[in-house]
């Protein structure tokens, strides 16, 4: 049974680490209530695929900082070439 509004609600008020602590107590078995959540009402297998999907969420904002990062330093590169071109011309128009 997937999770409801309310048990999402709850999980993302709990830190991720804090969640995943909950779910690997909560043994192997994957209908197995995570019972330390919300009363008990949570299976494993459920809290598994909701902790999945902060992972992917994760690695997405990370791919995406890192491609921000590569951007900047390549703009940063370009600025500066450029820069050094204009200061050799106008070194050599000043002869």
């Amino acid at each position: 049974m997937p999770l409801t509004l309310e048990q999402r609600a709850k999980l993302e008020e709990l830190r991720v680490s804090e969640v995943r602590l909950h779910y690997e107590r909560a043994g192997m078995d994957n209908h197995r209530t995570v019972a330390t959540l919300l009363d008990g009402g949570m299976l494993r297998r459920d809290v598994g695929e909701w902790l999945a999907e902060k992972e992917r969420e994760s690695q997405t904002i990370q791919v995406r900082a890192f491609d921000f990062a590569r951007a900047t330093f390549r703009t940063t590169i370009i600025i500066g070439v450029a820069g050094i071109i204009v200061a050799i011309i106008i070194a050599l128009l000043g002869k």
